[in-house]
């Protein structure tokens, strides 16, 4: 690419991808970065030449986390931009999305981002609880996908997805757009069963898109260390009543074993560090493991017994044998 003396781009260069994964990653949040670190690798091990476009919130975050895989990978946001602009109510953010698309040529924004599109045989929504009740405006994914369908001519599939709570109203709506979609798997029960119901798509076995890898990234693998209490309570829940409930079960752990270390695990950026003064004053200070730490791996014991909130975070450690008490108010996806 260069610029001419007229300062018009001559020449963009194309980055044609074979398939297009949508994803919530990039914030940071660990398990949004595992499920998509997950899916690439799953690919690349298939398939070694594939190029990969991710549609994702925060490309560059992604970027610096998980590379370009030999510059088979291209992150970018132009469905996300789309999302940020859609209204907060199901049906009308469902419709957005089809008419932004539909008028895309048209905005500077975004009439380049959809180029990568051209040879892009799949879209695939890797698993996450991002189209549901409290993300209204991410129903306009949906619409968008059926549009983007539609002019490229590509299949459409999801996997370990969590859609409930969902507003009854838009059950209609959400049949229709599901119809478009070659597979779904969900990663709950609840979710299922609204799939099963609305009889549009054979839905697969309920799991979670980290079981792509056989390995929890997070553990040692070190045998008979001493047990550590770790902690991860996410800051929009810390002052509710799970929050105390899980404090009174880390008083229990140490009432225990007095001994026992307290940590606290940064799955999201700052935002899991709000419990650190709480905590202090209550029990004793932590250590804390930054997220960089954890994204590195191999800084967890499975002798450690896991207390919080992140869903992912106790995924992973019961996969590792981990004991563990969860809590969380969104009750409908831990199944």
């Amino acid at each position: 690419m260069y610029i001419s003396r007229t300062n018009i781009i001559e020449h963009i260069p194309e980055f044609e991808a074979d398939i297009v994964l949508v994803c919530c990653a990039g914030y940071p949040n660990y398990g949004d970065e595992l499920l998509l670190k997950s899916w690439l690798d799953n690919i690349f091990l298939r398939d070694s030449k594939i190029k990969v476009l991710v549609e994702c919130p925060v490309p560059g975050n992604c970027s610096v986390l998980l590379g370009d895989y030999d510059g088979r990978v291209r992150y970018q946001d132009a469905v996300w931009k789309i999302v940020w602009g859609a209204p907060h109510c199901p049906i009308d953010a469902f419709n957005y999305g089809i008419k932004l698309f539909e008028a895309c040529d048209k905005n500077n924004g975004l009439r380049f981002m959809f180029g990568h599109y051209k040879k892009a045989k799949l879209m695939h929504f890797i698993g996450g609880g991002f189209i549901r009740k409290g993300w209204d405006n991410h129903f306009s994914l949906l619409g968008l996908a059926i549009a983007i369908k539609k002019r490229f001519h590509l299949n459409l599939s999801m996997s370990g997805q969590g859609f409930c709570p969902i507003d009854e109203v838009f059950l209609p709506i959400f049949k229709t757009a599901l119809e478009n979609f070659e597979h779904v798997s969900c990663r709950d029960l609840p979710s299922l069963k609204v799939v099963e119901k609305l009889s549009c798509v054979d839905p697969d076995t309920v799991v979670d898109d980290t079981f792509l890898i056989s390995d929890s990234p997070l553990f040692s693998g070190k045998e008979n260390q001493k047990e550590r209490v770790v902690i991860c309570i996410q800051n929009d829940i810390k002052d509710s009543f799970i929050s105390a409930l899980l404090l009174r079960q880390i008083h229990l752990l140490l009432a225990e074993d007095p001994e026992r270390e307290l940590v606290v695990a940064e799955f999201c950026p700052n935002y899991d560090l709000t419990c650190v003064s709480e905590i202090s004053q209550l029990f004793k200070s932590p250590t804390i493991i930054s997220f960089e730490k954890l994204w590195n791996g191999r800084v967890l014991n499975k002798s450690d017994i896991c207390v919080g909130t992140r869903y992912h975070f106790h995924l992973i450690a019961s996969r590792s044998g981990c004991r563990g008490i969860f809590g969380s108010p969104d009750a409908y996806l831990r199944h």
